[in-house]
């Protein structure tokens, strides 16, 4: 199958000999940064396989790095679908330093604009007892991160009605930050993909769509600036 789109520019900027360099300049303003590819995923092109959040701490051995993770009952899957089922995976997620301590790098990527999903969750007509119970914990997750990041910064409205992808990704950086693990979370755009018609043509381009999606979501305010070790950031690199 042909890539395209992000999923072929992140793993084109990973397979790529300037990859750390190219991503540091990106992290470095906000004090983080990455040392090697040891515990990036995807790998690239010859492992092109995307992580959920569990399942790369796993694969990666990372409880070992942050203690509150050892806990038996902390698993992200349970977390969000306590009756099983495939939690939100992630464009690169890699460990980082965040201000000198060891940190989770999250990265959401996007290449044009329709890569901005404003729709809520989906939900089949006649959903299974376990699928209920799943879709109502979700909620209650979002919710209660939702309450949660208003008491620092008003205008959070974080929501499995809405900006369900935008709202899961937050929601999941939160939660690392509440187990005491440092967080970035990086909304990364593409520039120049004249492959689709709605392609971001520069920085400022990619600027003004990132802020039309977060807009009523997620408060300017908080973006690109650190709080209690979550940082989430957006930047954008053009193709080559």
């Amino acid at each position: 199958m042909r890539l395209k789109g992000s999923k072929k520019h992140v793993l084109d900027l990973i397979d790529s000999n300037d990859f750390i360099d190219t991503l540091n300049a990106i992290l470095l303003p906000y004090n983080s940064s990455v040392t090697d590819k040891k515990t990036v995923q995807p790998k690239g092109k010859n492992d092109a396989s995307e992580c959920g959040l569990q399942s790369y701490l796993n694969k990666h051995s990372l409880a070992e790095q942050f203690p509150s993770l050892k806990d038996v009952n902390c698993n992200f899957n349970k977390w969000w679908k306590p009756c099983g089922g495939k939690a939100p995976t992630w464009d690169l997620i890699s460990l980082c330093q965040l201000d000198g301590k060891d940190a989770i790098l999250l990265v959401e990527a996007k290449a044009h604009v329709k890569e901005f999903d404003v729709k809520g969750k989906r939900f089949k007509d006649k959903p299974s007892d376990g699928a209920i119970t799943n879709h109502n914990n979700i909620e209650a997750r979002i919710k209660k991160a939702c309450g949660n990041l208003n008491c620092t910064y008003a205008g959070f409205d974080i929501s499995i009605e809405k900006h369900y992808q935008l709202s899961n990704r937050v929601a999941f950086a939160w939660q690392l930050k509440q187990l005491n693990v440092p967080v970035v979370l990086l909304y990364l755009g593409f520039t120049g993909d004249s492959y689709f018609t709605d392609y971001f043509e520069g920085d400022s381009h990619w600027e003004e769509e990132f802020n039309k999606y977060i807009d009523g979501v997620v408060p300017r305010n908080f973006i690109n600036k650190k709080e209690s070790d979550f940082l989430f950031i957006h930047s954008s690199l053009e193709i080559k």
